[in-house]
C-alpha cells in the first residue's frame, strides 16, 4: 500500500468531532431514505422483492466502485474486522427483505414510523452488546416506546396490524446493525461497509432468479438504479454521522424523516396516518426522544 492511501484510509477510519456534519449528514440521509422507499414502492407492486434487491444493489454497488475509481481510494476497501463486516452485512440483507416485504403492502408514513423502534432497540440492547449501563428511566422509557409499538400495531383482535411485524422485525436487525457500525467504525471505513453490504445484497437477491424474475420496463429499471444511488448515499452520510458525532446528538435529528414521509406518502399515494398510528408513533417519538436525552446527560456526566 502507498504512502498516499495509507493516510487516506487511516483519516476514512477516524472519529472526527463535528456535530454540525453529523446532524446535517443525519437530515439528508432521512431524505434520500425516503426518496428510495418512495422509488421502491412504486416498482413493488409487479416485481419480486429478491428482483429489487438485485438491482438495486447492483447499481449501488457500480455507484460505489465508480467512486473509489474517481477518487483512487482502493485502501478504503481494505477489511481489518472481517467478523465485523460480515454480522454487520447479513443484519442489512436480512433488515433489507423483510422491510421490502412490508413497503409493498404498508403506507410509507407507517413503515417510516416503525423504523423509529431502531434506537429503542440500540438502547435496550446496548447493556449486552456493547456494555453500556442503562438506568431505571431509560428502561422505562423502552417499556413505554414498545408500549407505542403496541398501540401501532392495533390491539383490538379484529384489527390487528399483522403486516406491520415485518417492518418492526426489520428495525430490531437495523438497531443490532447499528451497535455493530457503532463498535467497527474504529477500524473499517464507510466506504467498506458500504460496499459489502451492498455487494451481500446483490448476492442474495441474485439467489432469488430461480424463483421467477419478471421483464423490467425502462421507467422500473431508472426507478430501482436511481433507488439505488439513493441508497447508496443515504448508507454513506449514515455511517459518516456516526464518524462526525455522537448517536446520542444525531439520532434525533433522524425523525426529521417522518415529514418527508408524510409528504411523499400523501402526494403519491393520497396516504395520511390514522389515528392508531399518530397515537402509537407519538409514544415511540417520545420514547426515543427522552432514551438519547438521557445517553446526552450521561455522556456529559464522564
Amino acid at each position: 500500500m502507498t504512502p498516499y492511501f495509507r493516510r487516506k484510509a487511516a483519516a476514512s477510519r477516524s472519529r472526527i468531532d463535528a456535530p454540525g456534519l453529523g446532524i446535517a449528514f443525519a437530515v439528508i440521509n432521512g431524505f434520500f431514505i425516503v426518496l428510495n422507499d418512495a422509488a421502491i414502492k412504486l416498482v413493488a407492486a409487479n416485481v419480486g422483492v429478491g428482483q429489487i434487491v438485485f438491482v438495486r444493489g447492483a447499481a449501488a454497488v457500480v455507484a460505489i466502485l465508480a467512486y473509489v475509481g474517481a477518487t483512487a481510494s482502493l485502501a478504503d476497501l481494505r477489511v481489518v474486522n472481517w467478523s465485523g463486516q460480515a454480522l454487520r452485512t447479513g443484519l442489512m440483507v436480512a433488515a433489507t427483505f423483510l422491510y421490502f416485504v412490508a413497503l409493498r403492502q404498508m403506507p410509507l408514513a407507517d413503515i417510516t414510523i416503525f423504523t423509529f423502534i431502531a434506537p429503542i432497540v440500540v438502547a435496550a440492547l446496548s447493556p449486552f452488546v456493547v456494555g453500556e449501563r442503562v438506568g431505571w428511566r431509560r428502561w422505562t422509557a423502552i417499556a413505554v416506546g414498545f408500549g407505542g409499538v403496541i398501540v401501532m400495531l392495533r390491539p383490538s383482535p379484529d384489527a390487528f396490524y399483522w403486516i406491520a411485524l415485518l417492518p418492526l422485525a426489520s428495525s430490531t436487525l437495523g438497531g443490532l446493525r447499528d451497535l455493530i457500525t457503532r463498535r467497527i467504525t474504529v477500524t473499517e471505513t464507510s466506504v467498506a461497509m458500504l460496499f459489502y453490504a451492498m455487494v451481500g445484497e446483490t448476492a442474495l437477491g441474485l439467489a432469488t432468479l430461480p424463483f421467477g424474475w419478471t421483464a423490467l420496463g425502462a421507467s422500473d429499471v431508472v426507478l430501482l438504479a436511481g433507488a439505488g444511488l439513493l441508497f447508496a448515499l443515504a448508507q454513506f452520510l449514515s455511517i459518516e454521522a456516526f464518524r462526525f458525532a455522537e448517536a446520542a446528538t444525531i439520532s434525533p435529528f433522524r425523525y426529521v424523516s417522518l415529514v418527508w414521509a408524510v409528504a411523499a406518502g400523501y402526494a403519491l399515494w393520497g396516504e395520511l396516518p390514522d389515528a392508531w398510528t399518530v397515537a402509537g408513533g407519538s409514544i415511540i417519538v417520545g420514547s426515543g426522544l427522552y432514551i438519547f436525552h438521557r445517553q446526552t446527560l450521561r455522556a456529559r456526566r464522564g
